[in-house]
């Protein structure tokens, strides 16, 4: 399992116009939905990133967010990467905001110990890079996107 056999350009995004916490959930669901047609609606995809954010917030700190759910509409998992320079009020156990979010969607059938793994990835790249200095220089989604696969690269050939 890895972050570039799942993640396209298409998947990533630079900037979150919303302000609220519920707000931000509606519009990375609309973007998840968008970058995959077809594949799961905005209103399902808000349902089950709201259903989990209901449970306890998934902003980790330290400029961090892992949103997710599950969805029995969805075969497999959708993924997306949104990025905001000023950081958003996302509820962070630090209570600092939040400018990285890694948003997946699986299906309810998928194995938890392959979202286990992802998640490892995700905190490995986030804990063991420097990742949140350079996340400051991306213009572009092309620019999170290969900083965030040459991240996932660098930390594979830690382990």
């Amino acid at each position: 399992m890895r972050l570039k056999d799942m993640l396209k350009v298409e998947h990533c995004k630079i900037g979150i116009n919303a302000k609220s916490k519920d707000d931000i959930l509606h519009e990375l669901a609309e973007f998840l939905s968008a970058s995959h047609k077809g594949i799961i609606d905005k209103e399902d995809a808000y349902k089950s990133l709201k259903e989990r954010e209901n449970k306890g917030s998934t902003g980790i700190g330290k400029g961090l967010a892992v949103p997710h759910g599950q969805s029995d509409k969805l075969n497999g998992i959708a993924l997306i990467i949104a990025y905001d320079k000023n950081g958003k009020d996302f509820n962070s156990y630090d209570n600092r905001p939040t400018h990285l979010f890694f948003v997946g969607i699986t299906s309810s059938e998928y194995n938890p110990n392959d979202h286990l793994k992802l998640l490892k990835i995700i905190a490995a790249i986030f804990e063991k890079s420097n990742i949140a200095q350079q996340l400051e220089t991306v213009k572009e989604p092309a620019d999170i996107y290969n900083l965030i696969i040459k991240k996932e690269e660098e930390i594979l050939y830690k382990f």
